[in-house]
């Protein structure tokens, strides 16, 4: 990961911001990350949530986000 070019600040957001001169590479989220997020945000059931990895949804939008793959 590069480092930033300078900080600054965004109106209506608290502490600095790093610019950076390219944009910076994003990667996919493990199957981890996607279990605590999808509880968190939604408070799905441990089920629901297996379902959502094993049908591939969240790696579908990663990839039209350009991220982990072909978009």
């Amino acid at each position: 990961m590069s480092e930033p070019v300078m900080w600054t600040t965004i109106k209506g957001k608290e502490g600095l911001v790093p610019l950076y001169t390219e944009p910076q590479q994003r990667k996919p989220l493990t199957d981890e990350e996607i279990k605590r997020l999808a509880r968190q945000a939604a408070d799905l059931p441990w089920n629901v949530v297996n379902r959502i990895l094993e049908s591939n949804f969240v790696r579908a939008i990663e990839r039209a986000h350009g991220i982990g793959g072909d978009a």
